[in-house]
């Protein structure tokens, strides 16, 4: 929180649809740590005066996306989901946090994916439904 106030970094927070109304099954520490970590690496990787896009999606499954304006652009995104993996080593930080999102999302069943465009950042988290639940 500091660290975005002090890259005046803007939040916007969206539900995709507005009226949505859901239920994620999922165990909550493992969900603050995931969100916690999407968020920390977005703040820390967001070019300062940039906004972080969050947004929930309902459709047949329920969508987690963060989205940010890196500083530069990232050369091999799928890599970052690797332990200790860092685009540039000078970097600071343990280079862990989205190994451990990605980790975190697979014990649960789940999916996360990674994509960039130029210095479009966007992490993506897909919560399967249990079977006999919908949205």
């Amino acid at each position: 929180r500091k660290d975005a106030a002090a890259k005046q970094i803007q939040f916007s927070i969206k539900m995709a649809p507005p009226d949505a109304h859901f239920t994620i099954f999922a165990d909550d520490t493992l969900q603050q740590t995931i969100i916690s970590n999407l968020v920390e690496n977005a703040v820390k990787y967001s070019r300062p005066g940039s906004s972080i896009r969050i947004e929930i999606q309902q459709q047949q499954n329920i969508k987690l996306l963060i989205q940010n304006t890196a500083n530069k652009p990232v050369q091999k995104p799928l890599k970052l989901t690797e332990e200790f993996y860092k685009e540039n080593f000078l970097d600071e930080g343990t280079a862990l946090g989205l190994w451990i999102v990605h980790k975190l999302v697979q014990l649960q069943g789940d999916v996360f994916t990674i994509h960039t465009e130029h210095n479009l950042f966007t992490a993506t988290v897909v919560y399967r439904l249990q079977e006999g639940l919908s949205a």
